[in-house]
């Protein structure tokens, strides 16, 4: 499993606590841009559709997840929560202006928003277009802050797992140099080769065949080291 550059001490409790959505957004632009490349007009429509959904997932897992201290908290809270508040906003517009009632464009265009929340919400439950998409909008809302709360034990224990690796290093003489890479008290150089589901296999560079090997629970915190060792 090939390895991009990060933190040697964050690199198993990244891979347990796993990222949201991943993979969803790529996939669904690709099949769309497939379907869509010969009409402009179609393919910029989605995107800012797809946009405005994703925006509004997204905000809505960073409003419900955890922080590793206050001030982080506050500052990315308050951001997401002025992206939720725009991506909601216009999604509701382009709905109502895609239903087109005209005692609705007019309340709009008046600034009156009271018939157009009442409008929104009494629409829920039916089966009319505005309702089922005003449905499907609001559970994407509640999709997002329940993968969001859903992160917090995971994110936290990689957090703690992060901090307990640092330990872990340090305890085994080991520093990191960058780049995926290892030294220990002899100052024998390790390179990152393979990160397995419970292991990370090192290459010792400038001796042949040989290896070391980091074992690592399933919480993300290393539990073994196995110093320089030859493999066949």
């Amino acid at each position: 499993m090939p390895t991009n550059q990060k933190s040697i001490v964050s690199l198993a409790p990244r891979i347990v606590a796993g990222s949201s959505f991943a993979g969803f957004g790529f996939a669904l632009g690709r099949d769309a841009y497939r379907g869509a490349k010969k009409n402009l007009g179609l393919l910029i429509l989605f995107a800012i559709a797809a946009f405005l959904v994703m925006g509004l997932y997204s905000s809505s897992v960073w409003l419900s997840r955890n922080y590793k201290t206050i001030i982080e908290s506050i500052f990315k809270k308050f951001f997401a929560l002025i992206a939720f508040a725009f991506c909601y906003i216009i999604i509701a517009i382009i709905l109502l202006g895609i239903e087109n009632a005209p005692e609705i464009m007019e309340a709009l265009e008046a600034g009156s928003f009271e018939p157009v929340l009442a409008h929104l919400f009494s629409s829920l439950g039916t089966d009319s277009f505005l309702g089922i998409s005003f449905l499907i909008q609001n559970i994407m809302v509640f999709i997002g802050f329940l993968v969001g709360f859903l992160q917090r034990k995971k994110r936290r224990q990689a957090w703690q797992a992060i901090k307990h690796n640092a330990a872990f290093l340090n305890k085994h003489g080991l520093k990191e140099l960058g780049e995926n890479k290892l030294y220990d008290s002899d100052r024998n150089i390790y390179r990152l080769k393979n990160q397995f589901h419970d292991t990370m296999e090192f290459i010792a560079e400038g001796r042949r065949n040989k290896r070391g090997y980091i074992k690592y629970d399933r919480t993300g915190k290393y539990i073994d080291w196995s110093g320089m060792i030859s493999i066949s």
